[in-house]
């Protein structure tokens, strides 16, 4: 999501969220898929919206991943699956990530693409101190990490969670970071990385074949936007998966404009909180403490808003049937 107000003097610290202002924009972004191992990483998605200041123009790129074409209802009941799978290997789509680093780097970047991943190479190959927040989370995936033989390799050096302040090492991602930094987009989806995700899903006998990589593309979108008080706010239409929450967001704040999507609407309830009723109290009206808050309330929106929006269409609990 991106938010723009009228007047506008460096950053505003009432969004209750960072901004990410960086002269190295796809380098900013790397260095966590290396160093927050359970955040989205190259077998992720992306969504970026992109300000060009030349052109006074907004672009926005979508690069979700598809679902492997075999993955369809019929597939699942043949296999007795009667929900959506939210793990393993009938869970997995086709990775995004990679093909919207390349499209990101061709059309606004100032560097190659070997470049923007160099310092994530880096990190990979020689180490990091483990952090307090990832140890956490780390240390709480250990027996999930041990069903899967290659996973617990990785991730569980001595069989066992890395420790805060521990330097945790990951060559076979340095490795296929460096595939990628040298041969591009074309690496994951069609070179050695694409052989060794299809080696794993027809070990574990998943349904994505080569195919489902090689035709993959992320598209360039038109941001949607709706406006609230002196607030533009800016967002990426459908897939984004937070169109009910616009709805209850739109119901909060009464001012703004219904485009059919999006997170501006349980963003624009934490507006409304932050700001109050109709005054700049901070919420305390409505029993707001902190900005975790403010964050968290319209979070909750969002997902109870989803789980609404999809009963009556066999998605709310997952249904394939």
């Amino acid at each position: 999501m991106l938010m723009t107000c009228q007047v506008s003097e460096g950053q505003d610290r009432s969004q209750g969220r960072s901004m990410v202002m960086s002269r190295n924009g796809i380098v900013a972004a790397e260095s966590p898929l290396v160093v927050e191992p359970m955040m989205n990483g190259i077998g992720g998605d992306l969504f970026a919206i992109v300000y060009d200041a030349k052109s006074n123009k907004l672009y926005g790129l979508n690069a979700s991943g598809w679902a492997p074409k075999g993955l369809t209802i019929e597939y699942l009941q043949k296999q007795g699956i009667r929900s959506m799978p939210q793990q393993g290997v009938n869970a997995i789509t086709v990775p995004g990530a990679v093909d919207g680093w390349q499209k990101l780097a061709d059309k606004f970047g100032r560097k190659k693409l070997a470049e923007d991943l160099a310092a994530a190479i880096r990190t990979a190959q020689d180490g990091y101190p483990v952090p307090e927040w990832t140890a956490a989370y780390w240390a709480s995936e250990v027996d999930y990490l041990r069903t899967d033989e290659t996973a617990a390799k990785t991730y569980l050096p001595g069989d066992r969670a890395p420790k805060v302040g521990e330097v945790f090492r990951n060559p076979e991602l340095a490795w296929s970071l460096e595939q990628i930094a040298q041969y591009g987009r074309e690496a994951f989806y069609k070179g050695e990385i694409a052989a060794k995700i299809l080696d794993s899903m027809k070990r574990h006998n998943g349904p994505m074949t080569a195919q489902d990589l090689a035709e993959y593309s992320s598209e360039f979108v038109e941001p949607i936007s709706a406006t609230y008080r002196d607030w533009t706010i800016y967002e990426l239409p459908p897939n984004v998966l937070r169109a009910a929450a616009q709805r209850a967001g739109h119901r909060g704040t009464g001012d703004a404009e219904h485009h059919g999507d999006i997170s501006f609407g349980a963003e624009g309830l934490g507006l409304r909180l932050y700001q109050g009723p109709a005054r700049h109290d901070g919420g305390k009206e409505a029993g707001i403490r902190g900005s975790c808050e403010i964050h968290r309330r319209p979070e909750e929106t969002e997902i109870a808003g989803c789980d609404a929006a999809f009963e009556g269409v066999g998605c709310a609990k997952g249904q394939v049937d």
